[in-house]
């Protein structure tokens, strides 16, 4: 686990994008904007603009892990690490633990 210092550099210097990244970026967008609308249209009341209010924060999320863990950054492999969790035995593709 990172210590304090190194967490509070990674998360609020600026990450210049690479690779790949500004199509990811653009990806996540696009699709959360696609979601957005179908929200916006099938609820059509108040409450549906802070779901899409929480999308946008989704979104910021998902766009600031890739920026700050660069390419391959933000999927399940990583969450995995991250959080703690169980790898999936290579096997059979079991998480290991649960059966």
């Amino acid at each position: 686990m990172e210590d304090e210092n190194a967490m509070l550099e990674r998360i609020f210097t600026y990450h210049t994008p690479t690779g790949d990244q500004v199509q990811r970026y653009q990806r996540i967008r696009d699709a959360a904007r696609e979601f957005s609308e179908v929200i916006l249209e099938e609820t059509g009341d108040a409450y549906a603009n802070d779901i899409v209010r929480e999308v946008s924060l989704l979104v910021m999320q998902a766009n600031a892990k890739i920026a700050q863990h660069g390419v391959g950054a933000f999927r399940r492999e990583d969450v995995v690490d991250e959080y703690g969790l169980e790898r999936e035995d290579e096997e059979d593709g079991d998480i290991e633990g649960t059966e």
